[in-house]
């Protein structure tokens, strides 16, 4: 996947603001990317243009081969659900669903998996984050890094080739957030795309390029 002249603005009381200014980057299979910077640096918008919840002003984004710059919006979830997975630093589980349904609940929409599956698969990616204790135990009954390996498994159950987790530890203690990083650095190991963004220097240790945004530009400093 990969950024090609990249440019984002937005109009505030009649004027441009520009929050990316010519971006180019390509991300590659079984690496753990880093994008850091300071806050309203644009980060977050870059993220979610690489996750297609939001557009470029012009340049282009190819994915998969296919430039899906100006995709349209029916065919945009679809490209979504069998391609990208998120985990955000708000776990933004269903309280009133154990783990297990939590993770079950993106299979709804995959055609390719049948009904009788979703169970035995989703219990076997918790199983993958040792939590096959934890599987009928709702959100509020685990704890912080257990909801958010829960988040991760749920990002994982299609099987997407690409993650992007926009600051995954920000709500954990120390040990959880280096439980965290350790998945993410072995789930980028598998023929995946791994994107973090972080402002957590810490992140600078797993990952394998580490790109920072600075006022719209963006450059690799690892």
């Amino acid at each position: 996947m990969k950024l090609e002249n990249v440019c984002k603005n937005y109009s505030l009381n009649k004027n441009d603001i520009t929050v990316l200014k010519n971006i180019n980057v390509e991300f590659e299979n079984n690496k753990f990317y880093a994008i850091m910077g300071r806050s309203g640096s644009g980060k977050t918008t870059l993220v979610n243009i690489l996750g297609l919840l939001d557009t470029v002003s012009s340049g282009k984004y190819i994915l998969n081969d296919i430039d899906v710059t100006n995709i349209m919006s029916e065919q945009k979830s679809k490209i979504i659900s069998e391609n990208i997975g998120f985990v955000f630093q708000s776990f933004y589980l269903n309280n009133n669903l154990s783990a297990l349904e939590n993770v079950i609940l993106p299979l709804y929409i995959n055609k390719k998996i049948k009904s009788s599956e979703r169970k035995v698969l989703a219990t076997k990616m918790l199983s993958k984050f040792n939590l096959e204790n934890r599987i009928n135990h709702k959100p509020k009954e685990l704890s912080g890094g257990e909801q958010q390996r829960v988040a991760i498994a749920r990002a994982l159950i299609n099987n997407p080739k690409i993650i992007i987790a926009d600051e995954p530890t920000g709500n954990l203690d120390s040990q959880s957030e280096k439980e965290v990083f350790d998945i993410l650095k072995q789930i980028s190991k598998e023929n995946k795309i791994v994107i973090v963004v972080s402002h957590n220097p810490i992140v600078k240790e797993y990952a394998d390029v580490v790109l920072e945004i600075n006022d719209g530009e963006l450059y690799e400093i690892k």
